[in-house]
């Protein structure tokens, strides 16, 4: 592939991740898990866009091999590529939840269990996406999640965690660190030719 083929599908994979990114800064506990999964599979996705050059460039290999290796020295980044891995062949990776409740008192609860959805039974804060709602009885014995946002008044901080701290901090500096690439690569062999 062209050189600059390959460096735009590397653009548009990387805003594919940042799209991700920005829904693990949601206070939807579902779109910040589908975040996490999209922002560290499509970031994955940019060096693989990157390598579709090597056919077309020469030393192709001489340029890209330190980059990744650079990479896969930061022992985040390398847990994240190791993370994709799992989410693509176990379908199954998150990272923990905890929930954070500066202020809350007995009025704040009275408020969030107004209208219920029908068949709901109890009310739910920070389950294991990060989510809040309430569990509704579907009428056959099973049950079912019915996710809202808490009022921002209320104070919650609800925080994914991967073994190096906050996933949306090691996500981010990951594709910091992706976007940095294709810069080099644009300046290494399209303003070049």
């Amino acid at each position: 592939m062209k050189p600059e083929a390959a460096i735009n599908s590397a653009w548009e994979l990387l805003a594919t991740a940042k799209h991700g990114l920005s829904d693990m800064r949601s206070s939807d506990g579902s779109r910040r898990l589908a975040g996490y999964r999209s922002a560290v599979v499509f970031g994955r996705a940019v060096t693989n866009a990157l390598e579709n050059m090597r056919s077309d460039v020469p030393d192709f290999n001489s340029w890209y091999e330190p980059r990744t290796a650079a990479l896969g020295e930061d022992p985040r980044f390398r847990r994240l590529y190791k993370v994709r891995t799992e989410i693509l062949h176990k379908a199954q990776v998150s990272p923990t939840a905890s929930l954070y409740i500066e202020h809350l008192n007995f009025a704040d609860l009275a408020r969030l269990q107004t209208n219920p959805p029908p068949g709901a039974t109890g009310f739910f804060m920070g389950d294991s996406s990060g989510g809040s709602g309430w569990t509704v009885d579907l009428g056959d014995g099973r049950t079912e999640r019915y996710y809202v946002e808490l009022p921002r008044d209320m104070r919650v901080d609800i925080r994914m965690e991967v073994a190096d701290g906050e996933a949306v901090d090691v996500v981010s500096a990951y594709l910091d660190a992706l976007e940095q690439f294709i810069r080099d690569a644009y300046r290494q062999f399209v303003c070049t030719a």
